[in-house]
């Protein structure tokens, strides 16, 4: 008992350190840090800030206000970005520790999203309209406002996943082809296997699904699986530092550390909760947009309210 509760607070104490490494370099970081950060085009009138740095100050400042101290469940919108920074794989985490509850949906990159009478994908969402978008829509289609946003690379997530020394994964099929985009080869073969970052960012850049979006869908969806049981052990916060020095030039969020004292111990319980991770529930048009099903969805979520 007693050696059980030494480890839940040296967990604790751990994740305080992380994201309060996270919100450093996020918000006080010298400019060639921020350089990388989702929407860090320099603003005029912005003292040498990125427009995204000053939109995650405005979330941590806001952030007192607008969140229930009281609320003891957590939604977290991950959002996995290609190198023109659009919404490439997405999806959305709740976690209850009271009933001891665990969700995760992938959310198709072809969702369809209709502002002001035009309708495109989700995944055409870049820059710094992506988190404010993302948010709007998740709130109409599953019924909540995620908690946090966080919005990283493939290179962000490349480097997150060596520092976790790989992920353990079943690769549908081979898959080879060149990543235009980052000069990059892809060259996997099918099979479990732990994949490097390098191979992580081969497996998102895959394309050639022979016109089904949906098989490249049910690949993310067992990668985030694979990828969340991974990430959210315990025993992976040892090289906290290092690894989010590196992910936090490649990322926005609107975690902080007080936050993250606050629901990060539900985080890490993810697993244990035997999680339901699922597409999220809908269909393609003839068009090829996904529509979803929201008196499907609303019903996984409305726990996480």
């Amino acid at each position: 008992m007693k050696q059980s509760m030494k480890d839940f607070l040296l967990t604790l104490v751990i994740s305080v350190v992380i994201f309060a490494i996270v919100a450093f370099f996020l918000i006080q970081a010298a400019e060639g840090l921020m350089g990388d950060v989702v929407g860090g085009v320099r603003a005029a009138g912005s003292a040498g800030r990125g427009a995204g740095v000053n939109e995650a100050m405005a979330a941590v400042e806001g952030s007192e206000e607008t969140r229930d101290p009281n609320k003891k469940t957590v939604t977290v919108l991950f959002v996995v970005m290609d190198e023109a920074k659009r919404a490439d794989a997405i999806f959305l985490l709740g976690v209850d520790p009271e009933s001891k509850s665990a969700t995760m949906v992938q959310i198709p990159s072809n969702a369809a999203v209709t502002e002001a009478g035009i309708t495109y994908k989700v995944g055409d969402l870049s820059g710094e309209r992506q988190s404010g978008v993302l948010k709007s829509f998740i709130l109409e289609a599953v019924g909540i406002t995620p908690d946090y946003v966080m919005s990283i690379t493939r290179d962000g997530l490349s480097n997150w996943v060596d520092f976790l020394g790989g992920v353990r994964y079943n690769v549908p099929r081979d898959m080879s082809g060149f990543d235009a985009s980052a000069n990059r080869k892809i060259a996997l073969s099918a099979g479990e296997q732990v994949l490097s970052g390098d191979q992580v960012a081969q497996l998102l850049a895959f394309s050639d699904w022979d016109g089904a979006p949906a098989a490249r869908d049910e690949m993310l969806l067992g990668f985030g699986r694979a990828f969340a049981g991974t990430l959210l052990t315990a025993a992976n916060l040892s090289p906290a530092r290092d690894m989010f020095y590196n992910v936090s030039r490649h990322m926005f969020t609107d975690f902080t550390e007080k936050d993250f004292a606050a629901v990060g111990p539900a985080l890490f319980r993810f697993n244990e909760f035997g999680p339901t991770v699922v597409r999220i529930p809908g269909s393609a048009d003839a068009n090829g947009y996904y529509g979803i099903s929201g008196d499907r969805v609303k019903p996984m979520f409305e726990l996480y309210k």
